[in-house]
């Protein structure tokens, strides 16, 4: 698979998703601690990141908070329309990179859409296409 450039990835939120908040959590190993030039480095590009111990609480940032499933940490994000978490997420993944953050088979990502209009049948059809499409989501 090849990577798509921001701009892309822009273009097809625009066309295909609706306005409708997502948002994501990426689980990282941490083998430089560095969370706090991260932090730093992403307020220089006006991305407000907490560190928190484990909370469930949805903030209006993003937040790394302790992740019992790996040795490391997860940064969550704050909702946020399609075009905005692309656009923060190439920031951050770029940030996590270049501080030396790393992931293996034990870390993963989740992704969080707002199901706040939906009714039970089409939650139900979601879900069973979900299933269904398993091998192509993995």
């Amino acid at each position: 698979m090849n990577d798509i450039s921001l701009n892309d990835a822009c273009a097809l939120a625009s066309k295909y998703m609706s306005e409708k908040t997502i948002g994501v959590e990426i689980e990282v190993l941490d083998p430089l601690h560095n969370e706090t030039q991260v932090i730093d480095h992403a307020a220089g590009l006006g991305i407000e990141i907490l560190a928190c111990g484990y909370t469930h609480e949805t903030m209006n940032c993003w937040k790394f908070v302790n992740d019992g499933s790996i040795n490391g940490r997860e940064l969550v994000s704050p909702p946020l329309k399609p075009i905005e978490m692309f656009k923060q997420l190439h920031s951050i993944l770029q940030i996590l990179t270049s501080n030396g953050y790393k992931v293996d088979r034990s870390c993963s990502v989740h992704v969080h859409h707002s199901a706040e209009k939906y009714n039970n049948k089409r939650l139900r059809y979601f879900l069973n296409h979900i299933v269904k499409n398993e091998v192509n989501f993995d």
